[in-house]
């Protein structure tokens, strides 16, 4: 079961469900404001374990649920929007259950190679969080309007990043001449001069 990690506490932060009566009535059909859905949208992709935009089952896959839907957006838009955001939490919650099994006492001894690289991704992950619960911040203070078109926009540098780290298969990494080789391939194919190098 993935922990609920949130790098900086902040008064206004609370990690629950805009609706908890409905998160486990993934049936009912419910229509949000745009405001809700970019909220619980940044909440999952800040490691919250319940939703009602979004299913998470235990091995931290999102998914998102039926029947949500949004005034002025039509399902077809909405269900691909949705399901961005569902994609980059699934994989952020990938590095989050790399990191917890590495650094947790009782775990599985790894290489310090792959330790170290860990111990990046942890912080990594932090500096993530933290962006985005400045952005939640901002949306829930009703300082900036932030639809859900936007926040897709806001978070594509970071989606590129995340698959790009993503394409580096940690758990098979048992060596640290295997986990170096697949860091140099990840470095030689976002290399800055390649297409997406520069918001890699």
């Amino acid at each position: 079961e993935l922990p609920v990690r949130l790098s900086v506490c902040h008064p206004y932060w609370k990690p629950v469900t805009l609706y908890p009566s409905l998160v486990n009535r993934p049936s009912l059909s419910i229509q949000l404001t745009e405001i809700q859905a970019v909220r619980e949208s940044l909440w999952v992709l800040l490691g919250v374990r319940r939703s009602c935009v979004y299913f998470i089952n235990e091995g931290g896959v999102v998914t998102v649920r039926n029947g949500i839907t949004l005034s002025h957006l039509s399902l077809k838009s909405l269900a691909k929007i949705l399901e961005f955001f569902a994609k980059l939490a699934t994989k952020l919650n990938r590095f989050r259950r790399v990191v917890m099994v590495t650094q947790s006492p009782g775990g599985e001894r790894v290489c310090q190679t792959q330790e170290a690289f860990t111990d990046s991704l942890n912080c990594y992950l932090l500096s993530v969080d933290e962006a985005l619960q400045k952005i939640e911040k901002k949306v829930s203070e009703k300082r900036e309007f932030i639809s859900l078109l936007n926040l897709s926009n806001q978070l594509n540098s970071l989606n590129l990043q995340v698959s790009a780290l993503n394409s580096v298969d940690l758990c098979s990494c048992s060596t640290p001449k295997s986990l170096l080789d697949g860091l140099w391939l990840l470095l030689s194919t976002y290399d800055p001069i390649g297409p997406v190098g520069s918001d890699v």
